[in-house]
C-alpha cells in the first residue's frame, strides 16, 4: 500500500516441541540495559542506552499479521543467518523482519544498519 505494507503468513505450523522456544540475541552492544521484558507466548524486549533503544521481539506466525509504517521508504531484500528478511530505515529507526518455520522476528533500533544485523544475526537458529 502507499503508506503502509501489510505482512501476513499461510498455513503456519507449530513448533515442534509444541512449546514456544525463546530465541534471544547473544549479542547487545555494551552499555545497554534490558528495560522491559515480556515473555508471555512470544518474546519482547526493550534495551535502553540514553537516547538509543533497541527492541527485540519474537512470535509464533501463528500469532501475528503485521502493518508497518512504509510511507516514503522502500522495503530491502536481505538474508539474516541465510533466511529471507527485509530492512528498512524511517525515522531514524532501522528496522529488520524476518521468519521461519515457526516463528517471526523483528527488531528496531535506533542505532546502525550494522549493529541492526549485527544482534539479528546472533539470535539462535
Amino acid at each position: 500500500y502507499e503508506k503502509f505494507t501489510s505482512i501476513s503468513f499461510n498455513s503456519p505450523q507449530p513448533a515442534a516441541s509444541g512449546e514456544f522456544e525463546y530465541r534471544r540475541p547473544s549479542y547487545i552492544p555494551a552499555g545497554f540495559e534490558l528495560t522491559e521484558e515480556s515473555d508471555k507466548e512470544k518474546l519482547f524486549l526493550e534495551y535502553r542506552k540514553d537516547d538509543d533503544f533497541i527492541v527485540y521481539q519474537q512470535s509464533s506466525l501463528e500469532d501475528i499479521s503485521l502493518r508497518i509504517n512504509t510511507e516514503g521508504v522502500t522495503l530491502e531484500k536481505t538474508k539474516i543467518n541465510g533466511i529471507t528478511a527485509k530492512y528498512f530505515s524511517n525515522q531514524g529507526t532501522q528496522n529488520l523482519l524476518w521468519y521461519d518455520t515457526f516463528y517471526a522476528y523483528s527488531i528496531c533500533t535506533t542505532l546502525s544498519r550494522e549493529d541492526a544485523f549485527k544482534i539479528a544475526e546472533s539470535v539462535a537458529k
